[in-house]
C-alpha cells in the first residue's frame, strides 16, 4: 500500500470555484504557470508559491493498494467464504484496455471512426467465430 498524492479538483473546477477561495487561487496560479511557460524566454517561468491554505484545497492523499500480478487467479485459494471473497475484492478493480491496433495514414476520419468501433466491439463482446 502506498500514499499517492493528486489534486483535488480538475482546473475547470478549480476556476469555477468562487473567487477568493483557496481552490479558486491554485487554478488561477495553475493557469497562470500554463500561459507564462509559452512565453518564457529561457525556459523558466516564476510564480508565487502556494500559501498552506492553498495546498490544503488543492492536494489529496489516497492510498493505493498493489496486487501482484495472477491475483485474480489465486483468489479463490485464499478466501475461504463468501464474505472474505468479497472483502478481498474490495482491493481490486477490473479494467479493460484496447490496445495493439493500427489505423492507416491515408484512413478518413470516417474509416478510422468505424475501425475502432469495430475494435472496441470485438473486445466487448468477443469474436463471433
Amino acid at each position: 500500500m502506498t500514499d499517492q498524492f493528486v489534486l483535488a479538483a480538475s482546473l475547470d473546477s478549480m476556476l469555477a470555484s468562487p473567487e477568493g477561495t483557496a481552490l479558486h487561487g491554485v487554478g488561477d496560479k495553475l493557469l497562470t504557470y500554463m500561459q507564462a511557460r509559452g512565453k518564457a524566454k529561457n525556459g523558466r517561468v516564476s510564480l508565487p508559491m502556494f500559501s498552506e491554505e492553498e495546498e490544503a484545497a488543492a492536494l489529496v492523499t489516497e492510498q493505493i493498494v498493489l496486487l501482484k500480478a495472477g491475483m485474480l487467479d489465486r483468489i479463490f485459494a485464499y478466501a475461504e467464504t463468501i464474505e472474505q471473497l468479497r472483502k478481498l475484492l474490495m482491493y481490486c478493480s477490473v479494467t479493460l484496455q484496447v490496445a495493439a491496433f493500427d489505423f492507416g495514414m491515408s484512413d478518413e476520419p470516417a474509416k478510422k471512426a468505424e475501425r475502432l468501433r469495430e475494435v472496441v466491439f470485438e473486445y466487448l463482446i468477443g469474436d463471433d467465430e
